[in-house]
C-alpha cells in the first residue's frame, strides 16, 4: 500500500504547507455517521488529509450551526478537504480490500456479505467519484420543506449552491489525474 500512496502524491500540483490542527466537522462536510460515509475514514486511515496539508481531528458535531461557523470562520480548508475526501472515495472504489479494512476497523463490521454489500451499494453505487451536489436532490428537499419553512417557497437549488471549488479542482485536472492512476 505504501507504493500506491507514493503514487498518489502526484495528484495535486499544490504543495501542502504545514497547518495548525483542523477539526473536520463531519456532520456538515462528511454528512453524518454511517456506512455510506466511509470516505472520511479511508482518508483518515491513509493519511490523505495530512497529504493535502490538513491536520484533521474527525469529531461529530450534532449541530450544523457549529459546523457552518467553522466553515465561515475559515478554520477549515475546504479545498484540501475536498481533495482528501475525493481521493479517499476513489481509493475506496478501486481498492475493495482497503475499504474492507476501514469498515472492519472503524465500523466494526466483520460479516463478509455485509462488507461486500456496503462496498457495492455505498462506495460503488451511492457516493459519486466527483463530489458535486445533486441539484435534483436539493430541489426535492426544498420542495418538501417549503410548507414548514415559508421562506423556501419558490426557491431554486442553485440559489444555495456554490460549486466553484469543485469546478476549480476539475479545471485543474485533479479528478482526471486521480482517475487515471
Amino acid at each position: 500500500m505504501r507504493i500506491a500512496l507514493g503514487e498518489c502524491c502526484s495528484l495535486s500540483r499544490r504543495r501542502p504547507k504545514p497547518r495548525k490542527k483542523t477539526r473536520l466537522f463531519y456532520r456538515f462536510l462528511c454528512f453524518g455517521v454511517g456506512y455510506a460515509r466511509s470516505s472520511r475514514w479511508i482518508a483518515k486511515e491513509l493519511a490523505l488529509f495530512e497529504k493535502h496539508g490538513l491536520n484533521v481531528n474527525l469529531i461529530y458535531i450534532a449541530s450544523g450551526v457549529v459546523s457552518v461557523n467553522a466553515l465561515l470562520g475559515g478554520s477549515v480548508d475546504i479545498m484540501a478537504a475536498l481533495m482528501a475526501m475525493s481521493e479517499a472515495t476513489w481509493i475506496g472504489k478501486t481498492n475493495k480490500e482497503q475499504a474492507f479494512r476501514v469498515y472492519r476497523k472503524y465500523m466494526k463490521v466483520e460479516d463478509p456479505r455485509l462488507l461486500e454489500s456496503m462496498h457495492k451499494n455505498y462506495l460503488l453505487g451511492t457516493i459519486p467519484a466527483k463530489p458535486f451536489p445533486r441539484e435534483e436532490a436539493i430541489q426535492n428537499d426544498i420542495e418538501d420543506l417549503n410548507e414548514t419553512y415559508a421562506h423556501l417557497k419558490g426557491k431554486r437549488a442553485t440559489e444555495f449552491l456554490d460549486i466553484s471549488l469543485l469546478k476549480e479542482l476539475e479545471n485543474e485536472g485533479f479528478y482526471t489525474r486521480l482517475q487515471s492512476r
